[in-house]
């Protein structure tokens, strides 16, 4: 911004008196942001400032900070770099702006991205896909509980069946036996998918 600016200005006038790309100038007059003369051709500059200051969103106070601290952090890097590497004030402007829209451009992007990648999980959970594993923890304990149980009664259970048979049904004992513990363990883990846990 200049020091001296005249009270009514073009909206381009306005743009390069305010740092503003037109662009955002010709979207704060549709927002009604700005005030404007009387035929509505031009801006009065320093109540368009403060109405605009007063009308900013307080949501995005932290990005506007941020995007300051960019800034300056920018102009002083570029103030403490030597003389050969320094450039023309437009283009350190220019990198700066480029920087700060590249910078937040990124970050808008990841939150996109992880709000996209939180609502297909959520889907995902409501349509049976996925649980919990808080919820999935109890089931597979109470599953491995049975398994081993039901290995630890193989002597008493199917030993004392199987004195006098035939190999044949020897295999046909033990295999009914191990068809009965995996047919418990499917039934709970049918029971979890049906909520039932």
């Amino acid at each position: 911004m200049t020091d001296y600016a005249p009270a009514v200005m073009s909206f381009a006038e306005f743009a390069r008196h305010a740092g503003f790309k037109p662009s955002y100038v010709t979207q704060l007059k549709r927002e009604g942001r700005l005030v404007l003369s009387d035929d509505g051709k031009a801006v009065k500059a320093a109540e368009s400032l403060a109405r605009i200051q007063e009308t900013r969103d307080p949501s995005k106070a932290a990005v506007a900070a941020r995007h300051a601290a960019a800034r300056a952090s920018a102009a002083q890097t570029a103030a403490d770099a030597p003389p050969s590497s320094v450039s023309s004030p437009e283009d350190d402007d220019l990198d700066a702006g480029l920087q700060v829209r590249h910078d937040y451009q990124a970050a808008r992007a990841k939150r996109e991205h992880l709000a996209a990648e939180t609502a297909e999980l959520e889907y995902r959970k409501v349509c049976g896909e996925l649980i919990e594993v808080s919820a999935l923890q109890p089931v597979l304990a109470g599953a491995a509980a049975t398994l081993c149980a039901s290995l630890d009664r193989i002597e008493q259970d199917i030993v004392p069946v199987l004195v006098g048979l035939d190999e044949e049904a020897m295999r046909l004992q033990v295999r009914e036996y191990i068809e009965k513990i995996r047919a418990d363990l499917a039934e709970g883990f049918a029971k979890m998918g049906r909520g039932e846990l």
